[in-house]
């Protein structure tokens, strides 16, 4: 019981450490409001720069560590930046898929994703389609409402 106890305290100084070289003074971390700041800036940045990484966001956020902002988004919303990241970047695909007449190869880019074949591959993992058998259903699903309104 006791090695746990070192350990977090060995863990807890090296937290004061990083968070002095972060925000300059130790206070801030235990500043919920400027925790919670950080995590709805990113929250912003992610869904603004969907081509920035993970690291561009932490120094854009000023925080010399991504993988300290990532633990500490992941604390405060239960999913990880990444994942949070790539569900902002497929949604808005989406949309694009179903409202633009834009190619595949373009709303890869435009959401953030370095090639279209990992956009590709990553969307039919996710939503169980490719991007163009969306677009495809989407326009059907559309055609259908407007019939149905039609004979009304």
């Amino acid at each position: 019981v006791q090695k746990e106890i070192d350990h977090i305290k060995e863990i807890k100084a090296a937290e004061k450490l990083l968070t002095v070289r972060c925000f300059g003074n130790f206070e801030v971390f235990h500043n919920g409001e400027v925790l919670n700041f950080k995590r709805k800036k990113a929250k912003e940045l992610l869904a603004e720069e969907k081509d920035k990484s993970l690291d561009e966001i932490a120094e854009l956020l000023g925080m010399c560590n991504a993988s300290y902002l990532c633990r500490i988004f992941k604390e405060k919303t239960g999913v990880s930046m990444k994942k949070y990241q790539q569900a902002l970047r497929i949604s808005s695909a989406k949309i694009m898929l179903a409202e633009k007449n834009m190619s595949v190869k373009e709303v890869a880019r435009r959401c953030g994703f370095k090639s279209d074949i990992r956009f590709i591959n990553y969307f039919k993992a996710t939503q169980f389609m490719t991007p163009k058998q969306y677009r495809k259903a989407s326009q059907n699903a559309r055609i259908g409402i407007f019939n149905a309104n039609d004979e009304n």
